[in-house]
């Protein structure tokens, strides 16, 4: 209860912060905040194509609004809740979940790549300001890892599907003990292990003969990151502060970065406090940086936020129209 009075009460003083901007520039924000979201859709669409999996794309904008922007926010899982959407809708379409699974894992790959490179840009910037602590390098060295990691998985996808078996074996049988801690007559069997290796290999297979597709999706995703920063330029320019594109994009990719990393739903607490700290120490006054983190902050999760909650109302209803 008090997590939800918090809540209201920073989206009624971010009301006040925005009112307080020029209108034309906020203005621009919002659409690019829209545009942001119907890239991360097409982002999504392209994706389910190279995997061979074909929808529409007002359906995956629909779709992934729904997932990045409000179930992961609610149910915070590490990322699972926002999957189990993806392959909830596959399931009623009868589409592989093995397959939504890879496409979710190449979405997840390239928003982190282009985060990285990103944040890596943003940390020589914010070297030449001060010294880097060691929570900024911990930061970026866990995205990295994630990175690493899902590349692993990729490969393995690709080329060493006996191996990437014996792996999703281990995890698998993990899995196992505890769901049969809660449910004692469901486990995960060696066949569905076996089938759900063979159709990841089969997506792997698709990319992996025409690695040129790839470019596509990667290129979106910098796109997106790209938006994001020409919203918190706006913002400068609507509190009339001195624009310098080095200290936005350092200011955005620290911030931005603890919105992956947190262990808050989209950072929240972490990302806002990050991202104000990092705009102060490249000169930004206390009170302004405070000020632009938390405008940014209402154009890029609350608006996302409760477009997603339309977007996961409009499943829901269009789901019950197909169940009749």
């Amino acid at each position: 209860m008090l997590f939800v009075l918090t809540q209201i009460s920073e989206v009624s003083e971010m009301k006040k912060i925005l009112g307080q901007a020029e209108s034309l520039y906020i203005f621009i924000a919002f659409i690019l905040v829209l545009l942001w979201m119907a890239t991360m859709g097409f982002s999504y669409c392209v994706i389910y194509g190279l995997v061979g999996i074909k929808e529409s794309y007002l359906h995956m904008v629909t779709l992934s609004s729904a997932a990045v922007n409000f179930v992961r926010i609610i149910t915070p899982s590490a990322g699972i809740s926002t999957l189990l959407l993806f392959i909830s809708d596959a399931k009623e379409k009868g589409i592989s979940s093995a397959r939504v699974t890879f496409a979710s894992m190449l979405y997840l790959l390239f928003d982190d790549l282009a985060l990285f490179i990103t944040s890596l840009v943003g940390l020589l910037i914010l070297r030449a300001h001060q010294p880097l602590t060691w929570f900024e390098i911990a930061a970026t060295c866990l995205l990295g890892g994630i990175i690493s990691g899902l590349i692993l998985i990729i490969f393995l996808s690709s080329k060493h599907i006996d191996l990437l078996k014996k792996i999703l074996g281990v995890i698998f049988q993990m899995l196992n003990r505890i769901i049969r801690i809660f449910f004692k007559k469901i486990s995960i069997s060696d066949e569905q292990i076996i089938h759900f290796s063979e159709e990841i290999h089969i997506g792997a297979q698709t990319i992996h003969n025409n690695i040129r597709l790839l470019f596509l999706p990667l290129g979106l995703a910098f796109v997106n990151k790209v938006i994001l920063i020409s919203i918190l330029s706006l913002l400068f320019l609507a509190f009339g502060l001195k624009f310098d594109l080095g200290v936005v994009v350092s200011g955005f990719t620290l911030g931005y970065l603890f919105t992956i990393i947190s262990p808050t739903p989209s950072g929240i607490g972490v990302m806002e406090g990050m991202m104000t700290l990092a705009l102060n120490s490249l000169g930004v006054e206390l009170e302004s940086a405070a000020i632009l983190t938390l405008a940014f902050r209402a154009i890029t999760f609350w608006v996302p936020f409760f477009l997603g909650m339309a977007a996961f109302r409009a499943l829901l209803h269009k789901q019950k129209e197909s169940a009749f």
